[in-house]
């Protein structure tokens, strides 16, 4: 069986591996315009302000009621 001839160090082996994580997290933390009410979202994921996506309504928004004056 093959076996490596050197212990990778824990440095050498975090920063092979810091690469990948940056790289993940810079394409989680991408902002969008809605295409609907053109707010700033993440990218592919439903708006939360006006429930759109890919310019369809996928959830519907309930719209705050207002107090009657009394």
């Amino acid at each position: 069986m093959a076996n490596p001839k050197k212990k990778i160090t824990h440095s050498r082996k975090g920063n092979r591996y810091s690469k990948v994580k940056m790289r993940f997290r810079n394409r989680q933390g991408e902002l969008i315009h809605c295409g609907h009410c053109n707010r700033l979202i993440r990218a592919h994921h439903v708006c939360p302000y006006c429930g759109y996506y890919d310019g369809k309504l996928v959830v519907k928004q309930e719209q705050k009621k207002e107090k009657p004056a009394a």
